[in-house]
């Protein structure tokens, strides 16, 4: 997964992050990895606790390949891990098409108490 930040006039690697009726919407591109992927949450993360955010929607639906179940295993434990440490509360939902997102992240998230669902379009999140 490539990242590039885009936060208002300001650009980090090749997260794309934009701020949105409260939402801070957060677009990766590239192939899947398990580095790239902690780098797009914890970013996301990161930049919506600066803004006082507390919804984030991380935008998937460029990302190519995905992780191995090993791998999201430790993306959804790790995302959870990082957000209780930080005594952060993120609502994150994530829209993606399997196999890149097939939930099973946001499951391993949610079951240490991180808010985290997945949606396959991008509308459905929304709302």
């Amino acid at each position: 997964m490539k990242l590039r930040v885009q936060y208002e006039d300001h650009t980090f690697g090749d997260l794309k992050v934009a701020s949105k009726g409260g939402v801070l919407v957060a677009t990766a591109a590239g192939r899947a990895s398990l580095s790239e992927a902690i780098s797009v949450f914890t970013k996301a993360c990161e930049v919506a606790a600066e803004r006082g955010i507390d919804q984030i929607l991380v935008d998937c639906l460029l990302v190519e390949g995905a992780l191995s179940t090993t791998e999201t295993y430790e993306l959804g434990r790790t995302m959870a891990e990082y957000c209780n440490s930080r005594s952060i509360t993120p609502k994150i939902a994530t829209v993606g098409k399997l196999p890149v997102i097939d939930g099973f992240g946001a499951r391993v998230a949610w079951n240490r108490g991180l808010i985290a669902e997945t949606f396959s379009e991008l509308q459905e999140a929304l709302h």
